[in-house]
Order: C-alpha cells, then structure tokens, then sequence
C-alpha cells in the first residue's frame, strides 16, 4: 500500500503513525517524546484540530505551552473557538485565562495572530477590559483618575472594573491583567503605530458589532467541523417527516477522489468505525475514500451531537462516550430503515453508503423524541399527576423509564448497568420499542386507575405504588362487601389475615393465588371501572399477569400466622 503513495503522503503517513504512538504514552511520556521529536512541529502541525484540544487538555493546558508555540494557526483558532465562547457570546473570563496562556507560549506571534484573524473579537476583548484617555497638550496626568498608565505619555489606559462575576475569582482577575498588559507591551513593541491606532479607534467602537462579526466567522469555523450553534445542531433532534428519507437523505460525495485530507482525518471518527456492530458492515466499505469519507462524516456527525447539547467534550473518553452513543442511533436508524431488527452486514454497508449518516441518525434518534413528546403531552393530565403522586407510584422501572424520557436529551433506564449509572444513551432499535411499550403500559394503567371513583389519593409517604393501590383496594372492597371505598387507607393487619388466607391455595411447590381468587379480582376490576372483562383484558391482561405472579411469590414466603405488615410489598397495612 505504501508504494502506492507519493513521497509527500507517505511523510502525512509516518507523521500519523507517531501520532498514535504518542496515545500510548503517559502524559509527560508524551510531551517529552513530541517536543524531542526531530520533526516537532511537522508532527504538531499534523494533529486534527480536534485532536490537538484533546491531546492539549490529555497533558495539561499549562504544561502543553511550548507545544502551544509550535502549533499552527488553525489548531490555534480552534482552541479558541472551543473555550473563548459560550453559548454564542464571547466568554471574556475565559478569554483572559487563554490569552495570557498564548502570550506566555508565543507573545509576539499571538499579537500578530490576533491583528490579522480575530481583529472583532481583539477588539471587543479590549473595549470590554480596558479604559483610554489620550492626553491633551496642556493636560496634566495627574488630573487622571487612580490606576492610568502610559508607554509614551499621549496614550494612557487602565483596566476596567472587573464584573461582578469576576470579583470572586482571583485567577481570571489575575489572568486578565497579566493579559492586557502583556498584549499592550508586545503590540507596542510590534508597531508602536499600530498599538496608537488600536486603542484610538477604541473610542468610538461599538463592541456589539465587533461580537457580531466575530460570532458570524467563529460560527462558520465550527460548522466546517460539524459544531453548528446550539440551535441549528439541534435540528438532529427532529424525527424524518414522510418520505423526507429518500427525498433528501441521500448522498451526494463531491470530495475529490485523492488528496492529503485522509492522513488528517480527527481520530474519533476511525474509532467510532470500530463498533463491533458496524466493523463488519464497513469492511465491505474499504475502498480507500469511501471508507475515510464515512469516518470523517462519523466525526462531524459526533461533533454535532455534542454541540446540541451546548457542551464542550475535553477528553478522550468522554468525546468516545458521546460516538458510542451516536453509533447507538446509527444502529437504530439503520434498523427502522430496513425494518430488520438484526441487518446484515452487507444491508447495513447499503445504508451507510447511500443516506447520509446525519438522516439515518435522525431515523434511530426520532423515535425517542417521539417518545419524549407523548409523555411530555400525557404528563400534565395523567391521573396519578392530578392526585398529587409522585413518579415513585410507577415503582423503580416505571419511575426510571418516565423519568429518564423528561431529560433534556432522553436516556435509556439501564438498572442492570455494571458501572451504577442508571441512565445511558439507547443503543438499539430494541430497547427504544422495548421502552415505548412501557410507557404506554403505564399510560393504560393510569387510565384505568382514574376509572376507580377514588375521591382522594394519599401518597402515604411514598410507600404507594400503583400495585398495593390495585391490591388494598380490592381487598377492602372484599372485606366489605356493598361498600365501595372512595378514600384508600390501609388495612389493620388482623383484618388482613383472613382475606390473605381466603385467596390462597396450596399446590406443589407452595401458596399460590387461586384460580378462584384470580377470577375475583378481574370480576372485582371489572365492577369498579365499569369495563367488561374482554376490555380489561386487551388493555391490562399482560401487566396484570405478571402481577399475579409477582403476588404468588408473596405469598409463598408469608406465613399466616408469621404475618407482619413490615414486611409485605403489595398491600397497604397497618399494625394490629
């Protein structure tokens, strides 16, 4: 493969083949090996953009200074375009914290940098931190307010009031004056001129248009990446509208068909294309620049996804979190593509080349706003919200599932995850459906609980649950009969015994709920919310089995006369 490449491609080779050897390196192993390279500069010049900003923070962003000095201009820019804004207005603590971390790496080099490309933002930084006076003929500069200075006894200046937000943080104070005076000292030096002009013109600059223009070009920086503002990223949160798939998902690849931009390409992208999911599909794609196109639009696909959630990824693990999580779409959206719940590989090699992975995202990631929506829209009617209940009425899953749906962005309930986390991404087109026929079991429960005539629901201090709500009330009803109970109180614990005993039956293996007692309780429902039994069946039938059963393992490990209303789950009792 090799001699397949011009000399100059096979440098760009090499030069990424030390770039992963450096991965694998501590931190200080690292630096030293970059700054002791032969070929220091070539090698930092070659990171990705993005990758530079990982590996900066991976060492440290005051001990990546000389690393700083040697980087390019973009790498520079991305930097700042990364940590200088927040949430499309320029961050100025933050921007004081890097510019003096720049004017500490290459002053000179930073000043002409930000003269020739980030003049708005230069200057609206200035505006914002630092006050002029130009000295009149017969001015004395002792008629001066406290705290002004000056280089050449025309042009005096001083910082401004810190904001109030600043007050009580003494390293962006610190920073920001080590800053202005240290870019005012190399400007000077630089073109003493060019430093007059500077600050003169600051007199009549409306800082509001400087932001605005330099918002327009950091915002189409960040596009070239994939990082659209907040909102636009959004957009990848919107379901495919009918036939918008084969209407406008499909590619259109206009790259060129060779070129250095395949030994640049950010490294998240190639390790997203290693899911053990798609590895399959994207060797039948490895055909030089389709495959290294895909990898690139896997990374700008990643990109996007953080910016829609207005963060800002600083490692490597957490960045691969957010691929793992958009691979998981990415399966999703292939598997509502071809409506097959495993594809194969050479089906999921067909999609990736002919949609658009931004569509086929949106195609596994729609569902579950879907999903999000409806329980949004149910939630301020749902009958257990009227009641006053809280999400603990549905019991852990239910409660987890409900509530991971209402996060900003959904996340799927993983009780059973190996690292505690409850919450995480969906990663198949399984549990989303798995997790859409919860919720609208939960839905039909709920509407079946408003069809019982309760006047008042008390939460009892969280112990209710939508079971022993079920449970208790038919065992009151039972215990009662003519009467049908309005309010739900809990049972005396003697009362209790005798219904506890009446409706179970002893079989091989233990005490089981009768079939008689089964039969009871459907006719019992049945009365109470007014719906036939084929009804209830249809709607409940499976969530009511599987709390049968759930009852059976109850009352196979109670004993009558050992009975204490401590210890049982599924109906609401008080002590004797």
């Amino acid at each position: 493969m090799t001699s397949s490449l011009s000399s100059h491609e096979q440098r760009l080779a090499a030069l990424a083949t030390k770039r992963q050897r450096l991965d694998a390196l501590s931190e200080e192993g690292a630096l030293e090996a970059l700054l002791s390279d032969p070929e220091a500069a070539a090698l930092t010049h070659s990171f990705p953009e993005e990758d530079f900003f990982l590996f900066m923070h991976r060492i440290g962003a005051d001990d990546f200074l000389p690393v700083l000095a040697l980087a390019s201009d973009r790498q520079w820019q991305f930097v700042l375009d990364m940590e200088c804004w927040q949430k499309d207005m320029p961050d100025y603590g933050a921007m004081g914290l890097w510019f003096r971390r720049f004017l500490k790496a290459s002053p000179a080099r930073f000043v002409k940098f930000l003269l020739e490309e980030e003049g708005d933002l230069m200057d609206a930084w200035l505006f914002r931190n630092v006050e002029v006076r130009i000295r009149e003929h017969d001015e004395d500069p002792s008629d001066f307010p406290d705290g002004f200075t000056t280089l050449d006894d025309v042009l005096y200046f001083r910082l401004r009031p810190l904001s109030e937000e600043w007050t009580e943080d003494a390293e962006k104070s610190e920073a920001r004056e080590e800053a202005v005076f240290s870019f005012v000292r190399h400007l000077a030096e630089i073109s003493h001129p060019l430093f007059f002009r500077v600050f003169q013109e600051m007199a009549w600059a409306l800082p509001a248009e400087q932001e605005e223009a330099a918002l327009h070009w950091h915002r189409v920086r960040m596009a070239e990446k994939g990082f659209a503002s907040q909102q636009e990223a959004r957009l990848l949160w919107v379901p495919l509208a009918e036939g918008e798939l084969e209407k406008q998902g499909r590619k259109h690849l206009n790259r060129a068909p060779d070129g250095d931009w395949r030994f640049t390409l950010p490294e998240h992208g190639r390790r997203m294309a290693e899911d053990r999911i798609f590895s399959e599909a994207l060797e039948l794609l490895d055909m030089g620049d389709v495959l290294a196109d895909l990898h690139l639009e896997l990374a700008h696909l990643c990109n996007r996804f953080v910016a829609a959630q207005g963060r800002v990824i600083r490692s490597r693990e957490a960045l691969d979190a957010m691929g793992q999580a958009v691979m998981g779409y990415l399966e999703a959206g292939i598997a509502r593509i071809t409506g097959e719940e495993s594809p194969t590989p050479l089906l999921r090699a067909q999609i990736l080349r002919t949609y658009r992975l931004d569509a086929v995202f949106r195609a596994g990631f729609g569902p579950v706003m879907r999903l999000k929506w409806r329980v949004q829209a149910w939630w301020p009617e749902a009958w257990f919200r009227k009641s006053g209940l809280a999400l603990s009425f549905w019991e852990e899953q239910g409660m987890g599932i409900l509530g991971g749906l209402l996060l900003e962005v959904p996340l799927c309930l993983d009780m059973n995850a190996a690292s505690g986390r409850l919450y995480r991404p969906f990663a198949s087109d399984a549990e989303i459906r798995e997790t859409e026929k919860t919720v609208s079991d939960l839905m039909t429960l709920d509407d079946l609980l408003a069809l019982l005539g309760l006047s008042s629901v008390d939460p009892m201090g969280r112990l209710l649950t939508w079971k022993n709500l079920l449970l208790t009330l038919w065992a009151k009803d039972s215990l009662d009969p003519g009467e049908v109970a309005a309010v739900l109180t809990p049972l005396h614990e003697e009362r209790f015994r005798s219904f506890f005993v009446r409706i179970r039956e002893e079989r091989v293996g233990g005490f089981f709920l009768s079939p008689a007692s089964r039969d009871a309780f459907l006719l019992w429902l049945s009365d109470r919310t007014r719906l036939d039994r084929e009804q209830i069946a249809d709607r409940v039938g499976g969530i009511l089995e599987a709390l049968f059963q759930e009852l059976d393992g109850e009352l196979a490990a109670i004993r009558p006369e050992a009975l204490d209303h401590r210890y049982v789950r599924l109906f609401l009792l008080r002590p004797a």
